[in-house]
């Protein structure tokens, strides 16, 4: 788990440094009009996850549960059952990205010189979405088998070969249909390679026609509905926002906004860096422990999401506003504005998010999703009253509030019913830790700033570890001994090879 962990940050951490040397140069480059307009088709990949129905996810869990057990022909099953209801999938998605690119002047506010690049870019962006479909099964594999470490790899080279030649291609004059093409090819290559890599590290499997059988189908098509219900609230949470500002206002202000977003979406694949390693490991322990076996890591583990919670909350209030302004230019420094309201969830989305890779374990998603797609539903609603009258602030808003409700008041005597374990606990145990290192981290931030005027990257950075450190520093003697099974301060400085009491480490 350790090394799974280290891998899905590894992976995480490049991607983010590559794209905050790279963003300032595409924004500035495209300008805030096209940029805009990349960005709201760039987005349109979220929306044709919609079309596998969950099955993704359900995929992946059924993989795990299978090896967990030792099931090699239930495994065989729901590979090929998962292969035949993906490609399908696939097909329907360029035709959906077809229909966009015909209408697409109609729904947004396309500059006529644009138009046709833009509808090019449509149709390159949903066959990339669609190639991903059609391998996704490979990656299901590697990550049910817990091969982090290969996923990361294939998918940071791609992310870095791509991001290289996006600056080639907009020096010598290309613009979004090279770039909509690049990130086509470079897709393809990633599904070949995840092919061949699942053929060599996710144990023994086949794929074919005889192994396709109706119970596996509508087992997987079961968990997978229950998937689609969480993933369209994921998608109404995270992947509406550009497509509510350009129906009600410009494409410079959708740039505005994606800035602002860009990096909460790097806050939430975060998350799901860490969360994702827990997924395959607690549902191959539910296999063999039942409920019983989740418990202990549950309890212990939600104080350390939310305590990092509290951590990136209180840095982001912080540090938001001078950080845009020096990362493009103090023109944008409203997006800083943006993301510091967009943040506010975050703090319950971390405990929430991990708790739901126990819910995975034990195929009980159904009722948190519902209540993640009708908050989701709530955001659309809100939006529509919000954006006309406040602008982007009310786009902001409009996409915190619901969650505020579903994730921080709804959810924790939820889990604790399903995992049978005190909700005080969890109130106290877990959230309130977390409350406390962020209003530490929020309150050094602020003497920071005081005292450390940020006004250029070396201040900012001196800020930013001060404020974490003191945060760091309470949680540290906030958190508990044990995560689970595992004391983690001696399991930690094993791994840095430090002296722990009672033994020596060489």
């Amino acid at each position: 788990m350790f090394t799974n962990l280290a891998a899905n940050q590894l992976g995480f951490v490049l991607p983010v440094v590559i794209t905050f040397f790279l963003s300032p140069f595409v924004v500035h480059t495209l300008g805030d009009d096209i940029y805009g307009l990349w960005s709201l088709i760039v987005s349109f990949t979220g929306h044709y996850s919609i079309l596998t129905l969950g099955i993704q996810s359900a995929a992946t869990r059924y993989v795990a549960y299978a090896a967990g057990r030792g099931e090699r022909d239930a495994m065989n099953k729901t590979v090929s059952s998962s292969l035949a209801m993906l490609l399908p999938a696939a097909a329907l998605t360029m035709l959906v990205g077809a229909v966009l690119a015909i209408g697409l002047e109609h729904w947004f506010d396309v500059p006529h010189d644009h138009l046709r690049s833009a509808r090019i870019a449509c149709l390159f962006v949903a066959a990339t979405a669609a190639t991903n479909f059609a391998t996704a099964i490979f990656a299901c594999l590697l990550t049910a088998h817990q091969r982090f470490d290969t996923l990361n790899v294939v998918r940071t080279g791609a992310f870095a070969l791509r991001s290289a030649l996006t600056v080639v291609l907009l020096l010598n004059g290309y613009r979004i249909v090279a770039l909509a093409v690049l990130g086509f090819g470079m897709m393809a290559i990633s599904g070949i390679v995840f092919a061949l890599a699942a053929r060599r590290q996710a144990g023994e499997w086949a794929i074919g026609r005889r192994w396709v059988d109706r119970e596996s189908v509508r087992t997987l098509f079961g968990y997978g509905v229950k998937s689609f219900v969480g993933t369209t609230g994921m998608l109404l949470k995270y992947q509406t926002d550009l497509f509510l500002v350009g129906l009600f206002l410009a494409p410079a202000d959708i740039a505005m906004y994606s800035l602002g977003a860009t990096l909460l979406t790097y806050v939430v694949q975060f998350v799901h860096t860490l969360v994702h390693v827990f997924e395959p490991w607690a549902t191959q322990r539910y296999a063999r422990d039942g409920v019983e076996g989740l418990r202990g890591l549950f309890l212990s583990g939600s104080a350390f999401f939310y305590a990092l919670g509290g951590l990136l909350v209180g840095g982001i209030l912080v540090f938001a506003r001078p950080f845009y302004s020096l990362w493009i230019d103090p023109e944008h420094v409203q997006a800083g504005s943006i993301l510091m309201v967009l943040s506010i969830p975050i703090f319950f989305t971390m405990g929430a998010r991990f708790a739901h890779a126990f819910l995975v374990a034990m195929a009980r998603i159904g009722t948190f999703n519902v209540v993640g797609l009708v908050a989701g539903l709530a955001k659309v609603a809100l939006a529509a009253v919000l954006i006309p009258r406040y602008g982007l602030s009310g786009a902001a808003w409009s996409a915190v509030l619901p969650f505020v409700v579903a994730e921080g008041l709804w959810f924790v005597p939820f889990i604790s019913r399903v995992l049978g374990v005190s909700a005080w606990r969890v109130l106290f145990g877990s959230i309130g830790r977390g409350v406390l290192v962020g209003l530490v981290t929020f309150g050094a931030g602020i003497g920071a700033t005081r005292w450390i005027d940020p006004t250029s990257w070396l201040r900012l950075t001196a800020g930013v570890a001060l404020a974490g450190a003191a945060g760091l520093v309470l949680a540290w003697g906030l958190l508990p001994r044990r995560l689970g099974d595992l004391d983690w301060r001696r399991a930690v400085a094993r791994k840095l090879g430090l002296r722990t009491p009672g033994e020596v480490v060489a």
